[in-house]
């Protein structure tokens, strides 16, 4: 992220801050929020409370990873501030966008994502791959996340998310005020950008839920990692579909909750 994209994502507010010594004012960043209301095809599907940046990798992302539109690379994408218009060449699933056509507002609450039980699944597939990753390249990755996240150290108000090589080098990364959405994201650009994501691992700085799981199942992304806990649920759904859950990967120590023979322990 560049300095002045940096900056676009932060505003200067004038705060009180308390300690055991007393009161005083003073300036702080704090991070900015918008809404952007996403049409596809000419309707209205719903809005994203997001960080306003990287919008079209957002969109791109949400439609792949919740199955709405399997094509990305045949959206055309128009951005105004407050306003994303998405026009899918390819086939659409009315059914999975009709789940969303509420109005209802995706991506700064921690249970952002789709209900309807089983019908979230449907599409998704047993991930067969020989990628594996020692213990060393998953703690390097999640420090390269961790250093990489400009607004959060600035701020505290962003989830993180990047796409990494088994080696341990991330290949991208992004933020955003909601941890779907970062993930979306990162999924949204390597897509747009012709990134084959089939063999990299998904990097989280929030909890793994089984919206995050699905994701990475029709991604065909073999291993998530997060800083934080997956929910039962999710680990079901990853050991379903041959997803492996690792979470509270810091240095030094990780749990592994799924499909554990990806990761290298010999």
């Amino acid at each position: 992220m560049s300095a002045e994209e940096k900056q676009a994502a932060l505003r200067k507010m004038e705060i009180v801050k308390v300690d055991a010594s007393g009161a005083s004012g003073a300036l702080d960043d704090v991070v900015e929020e918008a809404e952007v209301a996403l049409f596809l095809n000419g309707k209205r599907l719903l809005s994203f409370s997001c960080l306003p940046r990287d919008v079209e990798d957002l969109a791109a992302g949400f439609l792949f990873s919740e199955g709405i539109s399997p094509e990305p690379a045949s959206l055309a994408l128009r951005f105004d501030p407050g306003r994303l218009e998405v026009h899918a060449e390819g086939p659409a699933d009315e059914e999975a966008a009709a789940a969303f056509e509420r109005g209802q507002v995706l991506g700064s609450g921690c249970g952002a994502g789709r209900s309807g039980g089983d019908g979230r699944r449907r599409g998704c597939m047993k991930i067969d791959t020989t990628t594996r990753v020692s213990p060393a390249a998953v703690w390097k990755l999640m420090k390269s996340l961790a250093e990489g996240s400009p607004v959060f150290k600035a701020t505290g108000g962003t989830h993180v998310a990047g796409l990494g090589d088994p080696a341990g080098r991330i290949v991208v990364m992004t933020e955003d005020i909601g941890r779907h959405n970062a993930v979306d994201k990162v999924i949204g650009h390597a897509l747009r950008t012709g990134l084959q994501i089939g063999g990299l691992l998904l990097c989280c700085s929030g909890r793994i839920s089984s919206d995050i799981a699905l994701k990475a199942v029709r991604g065909r992304i073999p291993i998530v990692v997060s800083r934080s806990a997956p929910t039962a649920l999710s680990v079901d759904i990853a050991s379903r579909f041959m997803l492996t859950l690792i979470g509270f990967a810091r240095s030094g120590r990780m749990n592994v909750y799924s499909c554990p023979e990806r990761v290298m322990t010999e």
